[in-house]
């Protein structure tokens, strides 16, 4: 189970993160969030939606602020778990 979890881990990380910058969202998923601009723009009239591009943009800078934002989160829980982890097979051990 611990083997599976670390594979889902790294091929998130590695489709996700930034390949030049770790701390940065990866271009596939930015070129993805780009790309569903003129999906959304063809699709908001048939819901009833008046949409522009600068709104689109604004909203697909937010979700990839959120991911970004989001990723560092795990990140931060991860650490921290690791940490509590350590510290309590430490004391255990002792």
């Amino acid at each position: 189970m611990k083997t599976m979890t670390s594979k889902i881990k790294l091929a998130w990380k590695w489709l996700v993160v930034s390949s030049a910058n770790p701390e940065k969202l990866a271009l596939t998923v930015r070129g993805f969030l780009v790309g569903i601009i003129p999906l959304a723009l063809y699709l908001a009239p048939l819901a009833g939606i008046q949409l522009d591009s600068s709104n689109l943009s604004g909203i697909v800078e937010l979700i990839k602020q959120l991911v970004e934002v989001g990723l560092g989160l795990i990140a931060s829980i991860i650490t921290l778990y690791g940490l509590i982890r350590k510290i309590v097979l430490s004391v255990k051990g002792s």
